[in-house]
């Protein structure tokens, strides 16, 4: 077993951004997992980070891909997509609105 933690990420912003360039520059944690509306940006973020696309939110908790995620979302959409992933029983990095 790794103790590499896998994170996904839902959004795939500047924010977003921010987070899977830290991420790729630790030894203990990586991004595996994008999740974006716009399948086109979820491919291409993905794509530039080495990590899995996918269209929702829901497909990438249901993926079993990640350990973790961190919520990248606008903040009217924070609190349906949280929800969701801690019912998928996934711990979550909320960025603030």
């Amino acid at each position: 077993m790794s103790d590499m933690v896998r994170f996904g990420i839902v959004g795939a912003g500047a924010i977003a951004s921010a987070y899977a360039e830290a991420l790729q520059n630790s030894d203990s944690v990586s991004l595996t997992g994008v999740a974006d509306t716009v399948t086109e940006v979820a491919e291409s973020f993905a794509s530039k980070f080495g990590a899995t696309p996918f269209a929702s939110h829901a497909a990438l908790a249901a993926s079993g891909v990640c350990d973790a995620v961190i919520v990248a979302t606008p903040p009217a959409t924070h609190e349906a997509v949280v929800i969701d992933l801690v019912n998928h029983g996934l711990p979550v990095l909320c960025e603030k609105p």
